[in-house]
Protein backbone atom coordinates (compact mmCIF):
# COMPACT_ATOMS: atom_id res chain seq x y z
CA UNK A 1 0.00 0.00 0.00
CA UNK A 2 1.20 3.51 -0.65
CA UNK A 3 1.19 4.99 2.82
CA UNK A 4 1.13 8.70 3.45
CA UNK A 5 3.72 10.14 5.76
CA UNK A 6 2.64 10.83 9.30
CA UNK A 7 4.93 12.89 11.44
CA UNK A 8 5.78 13.05 15.06
CA UNK A 9 5.48 16.37 16.84
CA UNK A 10 8.44 18.07 18.50
CA UNK A 11 7.61 18.63 22.16
CA UNK A 12 8.93 21.94 23.48
CA UNK A 13 9.63 22.24 27.21
CA UNK A 14 7.48 25.38 27.46
CA UNK A 15 4.34 23.52 26.35
CA UNK A 16 1.84 22.96 29.11
CA UNK A 17 2.12 19.66 30.94
CA UNK A 18 -1.21 18.58 29.45
CA UNK A 19 -0.01 19.30 25.90
CA UNK A 20 3.35 17.59 26.47
CA UNK A 21 1.51 14.51 27.76
CA UNK A 22 -0.89 14.62 24.82
CA UNK A 23 1.96 14.88 22.32
CA UNK A 24 3.83 12.08 24.05
CA UNK A 25 0.79 9.82 23.59
CA UNK A 26 0.33 10.95 19.98
CA UNK A 27 3.98 10.35 19.17
CA UNK A 28 3.69 6.88 20.72
CA UNK A 29 0.58 6.27 18.58
CA UNK A 30 2.50 7.38 15.46
CA UNK A 31 5.33 4.99 16.36
CA UNK A 32 2.77 2.20 16.73
CA UNK A 33 1.20 3.03 13.37
CA UNK A 34 4.59 2.99 11.67
CA UNK A 35 5.44 -0.38 13.23
CA UNK A 36 2.07 -1.84 12.24
CA UNK A 37 2.53 -0.51 8.68
CA UNK A 38 5.88 -2.27 8.44
CA UNK A 39 4.36 -5.52 9.72
CA UNK A 40 1.47 -5.32 7.25
CA UNK A 41 3.85 -4.57 4.38
CA UNK A 42 5.94 -7.61 5.32
CA UNK A 43 2.87 -9.87 5.57
CA UNK A 44 1.57 -8.46 2.28
CA UNK A 45 4.87 -9.21 0.52
CA UNK A 46 4.82 -12.75 1.91
CA UNK A 47 1.23 -13.22 0.72
CA UNK A 48 2.03 -11.96 -2.80
CA UNK A 49 4.95 -14.37 -3.08
CA UNK A 50 2.99 -17.35 -1.71
CA UNK A 51 1.99 -20.25 -3.94
CA UNK A 52 -1.66 -19.64 -4.98
CA UNK A 53 -2.54 -23.32 -4.59
CA UNK A 54 -1.51 -23.41 -0.96
CA UNK A 55 -2.29 -19.81 -0.02
CA UNK A 56 -4.25 -19.41 3.21
CA UNK A 57 -7.10 -17.15 2.13
CA UNK A 58 -8.25 -16.73 5.73
CA UNK A 59 -4.85 -15.17 6.47
CA UNK A 60 -5.32 -12.95 3.43
CA UNK A 61 -8.71 -11.83 4.75
CA UNK A 62 -7.15 -11.15 8.16
CA UNK A 63 -4.44 -9.09 6.48
CA UNK A 64 -7.11 -6.94 4.81
CA UNK A 65 -8.94 -6.58 8.12
CA UNK A 66 -5.71 -5.60 9.91
CA UNK A 67 -4.98 -3.00 7.22
CA UNK A 68 -8.46 -1.49 7.57
CA UNK A 69 -8.16 -1.41 11.38
CA UNK A 70 -4.80 0.32 10.97
CA UNK A 71 -6.37 2.91 8.67
CA UNK A 72 -9.15 3.51 11.22
CA UNK A 73 -6.57 4.02 13.96
CA UNK A 74 -4.54 6.29 11.69
CA UNK A 75 -7.59 8.41 10.91
CA UNK A 76 -8.34 8.86 14.63
CA UNK A 77 -4.69 9.68 15.32
CA UNK A 78 -4.54 12.21 12.49
CA UNK A 79 -7.68 13.97 13.74
CA UNK A 80 -6.27 14.09 17.27
CA UNK A 81 -2.96 15.32 15.84
CA UNK A 82 -4.72 18.21 14.07
CA UNK A 83 -6.56 19.22 17.24
CA UNK A 84 -3.43 19.00 19.38
CA UNK A 85 -1.41 20.99 16.84
CA UNK A 86 -3.99 23.80 16.96
CA UNK A 87 -3.40 23.99 20.73
CA UNK A 88 0.36 23.87 20.17
CA UNK A 89 0.19 26.80 17.77
CA UNK A 90 -1.53 28.85 20.47
CA UNK A 91 1.22 28.00 22.93
CA UNK A 92 3.90 28.73 20.33
CA UNK A 93 2.37 32.16 19.72
CA UNK A 94 2.33 32.88 23.45
CA UNK A 95 5.97 31.81 23.75
CA UNK A 96 6.89 33.97 20.77
CA UNK A 97 5.21 36.93 22.48
CA UNK A 98 7.06 36.20 25.74
CA UNK A 99 10.37 36.05 23.88
CA UNK A 100 9.60 39.32 22.10
CA UNK A 101 8.94 40.98 25.47
CA UNK A 102 12.14 39.48 26.85
CA UNK A 103 14.05 40.77 23.81
CA UNK A 104 12.68 44.29 24.29
CA UNK A 105 13.67 44.17 27.97
CA UNK A 106 17.17 42.96 27.06
CA UNK A 107 17.58 45.75 24.49
CA UNK A 108 16.58 48.36 27.08
CA UNK A 109 18.96 46.83 29.64
CA UNK A 110 21.87 46.75 27.17
CA UNK A 111 21.15 50.35 26.13
CA UNK A 112 21.13 51.43 29.78
CA UNK A 113 24.44 49.67 30.46
CA UNK A 114 26.09 51.19 27.38
CA UNK A 115 24.98 54.67 28.44
CA UNK A 116 26.36 53.99 31.95
CA UNK A 117 29.68 53.04 30.32
CA UNK A 118 29.86 56.51 28.75
CA UNK A 119 28.38 56.09 25.30
CA UNK A 120 26.39 59.10 24.12
CA UNK A 121 22.65 58.75 23.39
CA UNK A 122 21.55 58.10 19.83
CA UNK A 123 21.34 61.15 17.57
CA UNK A 124 21.11 62.00 13.91
CA UNK A 125 24.37 63.90 14.06
CA UNK A 126 27.62 62.09 13.28
CA UNK A 127 29.04 62.15 16.80
CA UNK A 128 31.98 59.99 17.91
CA UNK A 129 31.10 57.70 20.81
CA UNK A 130 27.37 57.79 20.19
CA UNK A 131 25.22 54.75 20.79
CA UNK A 132 23.63 53.08 17.78
CA UNK A 133 21.14 50.26 17.29
CA UNK A 134 23.82 47.98 15.87
CA UNK A 135 25.56 47.95 19.24
CA UNK A 136 22.37 46.85 20.93
CA UNK A 137 21.05 44.45 18.30
CA UNK A 138 24.50 42.92 17.79
CA UNK A 139 24.79 41.96 21.44
CA UNK A 140 24.89 38.13 21.82
CA UNK A 141 21.88 38.13 24.18
CA UNK A 142 19.79 40.06 21.63
CA UNK A 143 20.93 37.83 18.78
CA UNK A 144 20.03 34.66 20.71
CA UNK A 145 16.62 35.97 21.79
CA UNK A 146 15.81 37.29 18.31
CA UNK A 147 16.77 33.96 16.70
CA UNK A 148 14.75 31.93 19.21
CA UNK A 149 11.75 34.25 18.90
CA UNK A 150 11.89 34.05 15.11
CA UNK A 151 12.18 30.26 15.16
CA UNK A 152 9.23 29.83 17.53
CA UNK A 153 7.21 32.38 15.55
CA UNK A 154 7.94 30.53 12.31
CA UNK A 155 6.78 27.27 13.88
CA UNK A 156 3.59 28.95 15.09
CA UNK A 157 2.82 30.14 11.55
CA UNK A 158 3.84 26.91 9.80
CA UNK A 159 0.81 25.37 8.13
CA UNK A 160 2.64 22.72 6.06
CA UNK A 161 2.23 20.00 8.68
CA UNK A 162 -1.46 20.80 9.09
CA UNK A 163 -2.00 20.76 5.33
CA UNK A 164 -0.19 17.46 4.92
CA UNK A 165 -2.18 15.99 7.80
CA UNK A 166 -5.45 17.26 6.29
CA UNK A 167 -4.50 15.59 2.99
CA UNK A 168 -3.76 12.43 4.97
CA UNK A 169 -7.16 12.57 6.68
CA UNK A 170 -8.82 12.95 3.30
CA UNK A 171 -6.83 10.10 1.71
CA UNK A 172 -7.32 7.70 4.63
CA UNK A 173 -11.03 8.54 4.63
CA UNK A 174 -11.20 7.67 0.91
CA UNK A 175 -9.43 4.37 1.51
CA UNK A 176 -11.81 3.49 4.34
CA UNK A 177 -14.88 4.37 2.23
CA UNK A 178 -13.52 2.19 -0.58
CA UNK A 179 -12.91 -0.69 1.87
CA UNK A 180 -16.43 -0.26 3.29
CA UNK A 181 -17.97 -0.29 -0.18
CA UNK A 182 -15.95 -3.35 -1.11
CA UNK A 183 -17.03 -5.16 2.05
CA UNK A 184 -20.68 -4.20 1.52
CA UNK A 185 -20.72 -5.30 -2.13
CA UNK A 186 -22.72 -8.42 -2.82
CA UNK A 187 -21.26 -10.52 -5.58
Amino acid sequence: MNWLSIGKIHVHPFYSKELRTRFGKLNDAVDGILQRRAAIEQRSAEARSADPESFDFAAGSQLKLDAVQLLQDELRTRREWADAWAHAQQELRKQSDRLFTKLEEAKADIRRKLLEMGYLPESDEPTPGKLNQGMILGHPVCIALRNEQQSIGDQARDEAGLQANAAGIDRVGQLLRRARDSAAAVA
